[in-house]
């Protein structure tokens, strides 16, 4: 069969293409609409995220620690067991979850539980609490500032069972099979024959106000704002989910990117041909 002249053979399959194209580019545009709606959420999230961990050391998101009960709760950081609590004059003592707290506030080097606590005032220093352990005996300011921490090094006669006061408010520690004056003057110990009238620390349930801040500063130290922010822009944060929809969220944004080429060049085409 015989073409008539004004229609080519190159111009005939021109038409028979333009509608497959076409469909192609519609195709493309809807889709390309429909995942930029999904990843535009993830983006934001993503590029938020990633801006504050980008700046973690200058906003200290290491070091501020998240309070929100219920994310604690999605967490497993849970409220510990029960309190040990020493009071030392007008301040407590206490062990929570193995950390050990002066009032509200966590205290460091201590690899051991304390056994006691006394306060002691001394003529120079002032107030000083003293916290023994089986170990060693540490001397604190009130405001849960180390002074000392004496050892058997020290001639400290471990190991410790337990600190008190006499009755001149001396500090008594109990050895092993022998009790023994503390002179912190001259960072001495000396047995004790007597062991009468010694007040010796034992533990005493906390005020029910300083138990809720204990167990808010137990919980709030175990999860920091970074670990929070880095887990949410991978999406650890929703467990095996929140990382599938991540990687789908990236694999989209590659989609996007090749699709928006893909337009963009298809538009430039035609716009170049109608000049």
């Amino acid at each position: 069969m015989r073409l008539p002249e004004s229609i080519t053979r190159s111009s005939l399959f021109e038409g028979m293409t333009k509608p497959r194209q076409f469909h192609l580019f519609a195709v493309v545009r809807h889709w390309h609409r429909a995942a930029g709606v999904f990843v535009a959420i993830f983006l934001l999230v993503l590029s938020i995220t990633g801006v504050l961990l980008l700046n973690t050391d200058a906003l200290r998101l290491a070091d501020k620690y998240v309070s929100n009960e219920s994310l604690l709760d999605w967490y497993g950081i849970h409220p510990p067991g029960p309190i040990i609590t020493y009071a030392a004059g007008d301040h407590w003592i206490s062990q929570v979850g193995g950390r050990t707290y002066i009032n509200d506030r966590a205290l460091a080097n201590f690899d051991l539980p304390p056994l006691g606590a006394v306060s002691y005032h001394a003529a120079e220093l002032g107030e000083l609490l003293v916290v023994a352990t089986t170990q060693s005996l540490i001397l604190l300011t009130p405001q849960g500032e180390v002074v000392e921490t004496l050892g058997e090094v020290d001639g400290l006669p471990v190991p410790l069972r337990g600190v008190g006061n006499d009755r001149e408010d001396g500090i008594v520690l109990a050895g092993k099979s022998h009790n023994f004056d503390f002179d912190l003057q001259h960072v001495s110990f000396t047995p004790r024959a007597d062991a009468h009238l010694i007040r010796w620390s034992s533990t005493a349930p906390p005020p029910a106000e300083l138990e809720q801040r204990l167990h808010q500063s137990y919980r709030g130290s175990g999860l920091s704002l970074e670990k929070v922010v880095l887990d949410l822009h991978s999406g650890h944060l929703f467990g095996r989910t929140g990382v599938i929809l991540v990687t789908a969220a990236s694999i989209l944004s590659i989609f996007l990117a090749a699709s928006g080429l893909y337009m963009w060049f298809k538009t430039s085409r035609r716009l170049h041909r109608r000049k």
